[in-house]
């Protein structure tokens, strides 16, 4: 049975939590309209920039999502703080997209910590 009182987290109605982090401090998320986010209790939600949040590592300072190139192309990504996200493209060099989309993480490896 896990210890400790439980702790509820309030984000706002526009926003969806994907995964969570750093025993619980840290929560990834999108909001509805676009965009990633991430909650901390000591800062409350933040807006990432990118398309969407979608993973965050055990220790809660490495978040991957999705982000726009120069062209308008979804790519999976690495938040580099702030706003800044770095694509991380496709796997076979010069691939073509689906429609707008050229790559999108789904997860981060179960022992991802921050390098």
């Amino acid at each position: 049975m896990p210890q400790g009182k439980p702790l509820l987290i309030e984000l706002p109605p526009n926003a969806l939590a994907t995964d969570v982090g750093a025993n619980g401090f840290v929560v990834v998320g999108t909001f509805y309209g676009g965009g990633a986010l991430y909650w901390m209790p000591t800062s409350g939600v933040e807006s990432l920039g990118g398309t969407e949040g979608i993973a965050v590592s055990r220790d809660g300072k490495t978040i991957v999502g999705s982000a726009l190139d120069t062209r308008g192309l979804e790519h999976a990504a690495i938040w580099g703080g702030g706003t800044d996200w770095r694509l991380l493209g496709s796997f076979t060099p010069g691939a073509q997209p689906c429609d707008t989309l050229l790559s999108r993480p789904t997860e981060l490896a179960p022992t991802a910590e921050s390098s």
